[in-house]
């Protein structure tokens, strides 16, 4: 039998562990599948990709985690994901 499929997606980027361990234990039959909206940024994104998300005046700013533990504020998502996205 097939196991089922569930996927994750934070507003940062992904294998940094966030909710992988929080549901984990809970879904033992389900192949979980984490990916982060900011992961197209790479390992080391550098101050030009980050700035690119930074909010503009009045916009509500999310802080996000990188992968290398650094927090960042944003308020868009890395470019790659946007253009993939569905109308």
């Amino acid at each position: 039998m097939k196991r089922a499929k569930l996927g994750l997606v934070n507003i940062g980027q992904a294998a940094h562990g966030d909710p992988l361990p929080d549901v984990a234990h809970l879904l033992t039959s389900v192949e979980l599948n984490a990916h982060g909206a900011q992961d197209p940024l790479g390992d080391r994104p550098d101050d030009n990709a980050l700035a690119a998300l930074r909010p503009a005046a009045g916009e509500v700013p999310l802080l996000i985690r990188l992968r290398n533990g650094a927090r960042a504020l944003a308020v868009r998502i890395a470019s790659e994901y946007a253009a993939a996205a569905p109308p």
